[in-house]
């Protein structure tokens, strides 16, 4: 297959193997490329792809560019927290140190809410979007609303593309444990 079919095969099918492909060829090997395939991909199939480019032998992104990827591919994603995308993220979470700039403006200490099971990633800081968060699939006695004390170095990174305001913490990191407050 000549790269435009490759592409295709891709977007279409989401073949990781054609994308693989892609990817090695040199004029591929830049952020923009990969950030704009994996954003016009199917949202279950970018992490995979984003998991591909991370697990390079010759990785050619900057650390920055990863965690830009990350973002991206996490914000387009859904229930990322949730069975075995829990893990495979916390794999992808923890494979690169965190970023500072990719915080944002957050305090050194501030305090972030949860709304849904306890086990998650995602946070904001705002209290509303979290009982939205809670109550979004309907009743369920294992969705709360929780509260967490935590510092800017919890943060794996901030993102309020979507008006979440979202924090993404691992919480094994975190130095405060969760609060239930509704």
């Amino acid at each position: 297959m000549d790269a435009r079919e490759l592409e295709i095969d891709v977007i279409t099918n989401g073949s990781r193997d054609s994308f693989s492909k892609l990817i090695d060829i040199e004029k591929n090997k830049n952020f923009e490329f990969i950030l704009n395939l994996i954003s016009i991909t199917d949202k279950h199939v970018g992490p995979m792809l984003l998991w591909d480019v991370m697990n390079k032998k010759d990785l050619f992104l900057e650390t920055i560019e990863i965690w830009e990827l990350i973002r991206e591919t996490w914000t387009s994603a859904e229930n990322n927290n949730w069975g075995l995308n829990q893990e495979f993220w916390g794999n992808m979470l923890t494979r690169f140190p965190p970023i500072d700039s990719m915080r944002g403006d957050l305090p050194k200490k501030f305090i972030c809410y949860r709304g849904g099971y306890k086990g998650g990633f995602s946070f904001t800081l705002d209290k509303e979007k979290a009982v939205w968060f809670r109550d979004r699939w309907g009743t369920n006695p294992e969705h709360n609303l929780f509260e967490r004390k935590t510092n800017r170095d919890d943060v794996l990174f901030y993102c309020d593309e979507r008006n979440e305001k979202e924090v993404v913490i691992f919480p094994h990191k975190a130095k405060w444990d969760l609060v239930e407050i509704g």
